[in-house]
Protein backbone atom coordinates (compact mmCIF):
# COMPACT_ATOMS: atom_id res chain seq x y z
CA UNK A 1 0.00 0.00 0.00
CA UNK A 2 1.34 3.27 -0.86
CA UNK A 3 1.30 6.36 1.23
CA UNK A 4 0.66 10.07 -0.55
CA UNK A 5 0.27 12.95 1.61
CA UNK A 6 -2.24 15.66 1.54
CA UNK A 7 0.08 18.28 -0.58
CA UNK A 8 0.42 15.49 -3.22
CA UNK A 9 -2.89 14.65 -3.65
CA UNK A 10 -4.23 18.14 -3.77
CA UNK A 11 -1.71 18.69 -6.24
CA UNK A 12 -3.45 15.87 -8.37
CA UNK A 13 -6.76 16.84 -8.05
CA UNK A 14 -5.69 20.82 -9.35
CA UNK A 15 -3.87 19.14 -11.66
CA UNK A 16 -7.02 16.69 -13.15
CA UNK A 17 -9.73 19.62 -12.80
CA UNK A 18 -11.92 18.83 -10.10
CA UNK A 19 -13.77 21.53 -8.83
CA UNK A 20 -13.01 23.18 -5.76
CA UNK A 21 -16.34 24.23 -3.45
CA UNK A 22 -17.60 27.29 -3.90
CA UNK A 23 -17.82 27.87 0.23
CA UNK A 24 -15.08 27.67 2.67
CA UNK A 25 -14.54 25.64 5.15
CA UNK A 26 -16.11 26.06 9.28
CA UNK A 27 -12.21 26.18 10.10
CA UNK A 28 -11.89 29.78 7.80
CA UNK A 29 -15.20 31.10 9.36
CA UNK A 30 -13.71 33.76 11.70
CA UNK A 31 -15.79 32.44 14.41
CA UNK A 32 -14.03 29.51 14.57
CA UNK A 33 -10.80 30.52 12.85
CA UNK A 34 -9.83 32.60 15.61
CA UNK A 35 -10.19 29.58 17.95
CA UNK A 36 -8.30 27.20 15.99
CA UNK A 37 -5.72 29.46 15.42
CA UNK A 38 -4.98 29.81 19.09
CA UNK A 39 -4.99 25.66 19.42
CA UNK A 40 -2.72 25.65 17.26
CA UNK A 41 -0.51 28.15 19.20
CA UNK A 42 -0.78 26.22 22.17
CA UNK A 43 -0.19 23.34 20.46
CA UNK A 44 3.70 24.31 19.15
CA UNK A 45 3.77 25.88 22.55
CA UNK A 46 3.95 29.32 21.61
Amino acid sequence: MACISYTELADRFEVEGVTKQDKSGLLMAPAVNGTFEALKQSIKGK
